[in-house]
């Protein structure tokens, strides 16, 4: 039975969270290919959602990660350089492209609240637990498109 999702209080500069997760009916899901290709995503995402695995273990129908997230930082300004930095990590070369096309043709229009709306909705997938393992569980699940990736939290 899966245990009630725990936060730390907002107000704590770094949270620890351990994460678990298993394929549906338990089925095995996970053979070395698979593995390896879910490591590398984990990878790809911890640098984009800015959090910091400290430790995962990937079993043969579940995983373990232990994740260190960072408040996000107060005050901070994040260029559009930067976004487009960090979105090279989880999205393809045209999907970053048509982004820093958006940014500068709101950017040349004056739109610049436009483009800090947009911005934001990339930062706000940023220095979350949840969206990191949401993210990275339908990413797997999408590349593998097996039915036996339906994964669920413990």
């Amino acid at each position: 039975m899966a245990s009630p999702r725990f936060f730390a209080d907002p107000l704590v500069p770094v949270a620890y969270y351990h994460c678990i997760s298993r394929v549906v009916e338990r089925r095995l899901a996970f053979g070395p290919q698979e593995k390896e290709q879910f490591v590398r995503l984990m990878r790809a995402y911890e640098g984009f959602c800015q959090v910091r695995v400290l430790s995962y273990c990937v079993m043969s129908n579940h995983f373990h990660i232990m994740v260190e997230v960072r408040k996000r930082p107060e005050g901070e300004v994040y260029s559009d350089v930067w976004l487009l930095k960090q979105a090279a990590l989880i999205y393809s070369q045209p999907a970053v492209r048509m982004l820093k096309e958006t940014l500068e043709t709101f950017r040349s229009q004056g739109h610049d609240a436009a483009a800090e709306e947009l911005k934001e909705r990339y930062l706000g997938r940023m220095w979350d637990v949840s969206q990191f393992m949401k993210e990275l569980k339908q990413r797997f699940c999408l590349s593998r498109s097996l039915a036996t990736c339906n994964l669920t939290p413990l």
